[in-house]
């Protein structure tokens, strides 16, 4: 693997509005040093990923030169989750989230992954619920994962409560239809954001 196919892959990991779910995902893979000639089963201990030492040694130089980025922390968890360092991945994947910007679903969607295959289902499934509520196109992307990604993940079928979404659906368009009409002021949504907490 060159390192130009890290490039490759980290720019599309940074503007994921840019390129097919397909490609962002196999940008994951990239990282986490999966190829198609290198499968990995479902519970069998993994040899340390092959990752260039020079891509390695470049995500720590950036890592100290743009501690805010969220996707530097991305890359950072896929490279320790490829090492199977789970622990600090999870942790470089929270970080991840919490600098991103909200449009990028991939901190939140590989926090989600890990913890499903840590065993840790119900903060997974909690994770992507709540990222399937965001984003369109997200429970497919898990439905499909195992044709989409070289990635085995342990996990059940998602599950979202339908009525919670319902009702947020229906409070929001009930917020935009009050602010259509003027009738809504900054209290009005700040209190309905506090109902929803």
């Amino acid at each position: 693997m060159l390192p130009q196919e890290y490039s490759i892959a980290s720019l599309r990991m940074l503007h994921p509005n840019l390129f097919p779910l397909e490609l962002i995902l196999s940008a994951h893979d990239k990282f986490l040093g999966h190829t198609s000639d290198q499968p990995r089963p479902l519970g069998r201990i993994q040899k340390p990923a092959k990752v260039p030492q020079k891509v390695l040694t470049t995500v720590e130089d950036k890592a100290k030169k743009f501690p805010w980025s969220g996707t530097i922390h991305l890359i950072k968890g896929l490279l320790l989750e490829g090492r199977n360092e789970a622990r600090e991945a999870l942790d470089e994947y929270a970080l991840a989230v919490h600098l991103s910007a909200s449009r990028d679903w991939q901190p939140q969607w590989r926090l989600g992954l890990l913890q499903q295959r840590v065993g840790l289902f119900a903060s997974g499934n909690k994770t992507l619920s709540d990222l399937l509520t965001k984003f369109d196109g997200i429970g497919e992307m898990y439905r499909d994962l195992g044709q989409l990604s070289e990635e085995p993940v342990a996990r059940g079928p998602l599950y979202v409560d339908r009525a919670l979404l319902e009702r947020m659906r229906a409070q929001a368009e009930e917020a935009e239809v009050r602010k259509a009409m003027g009738g809504a002021d900054e209290g009005d949504q700040t209190q309905w954001a506090k109902d929803e907490l």
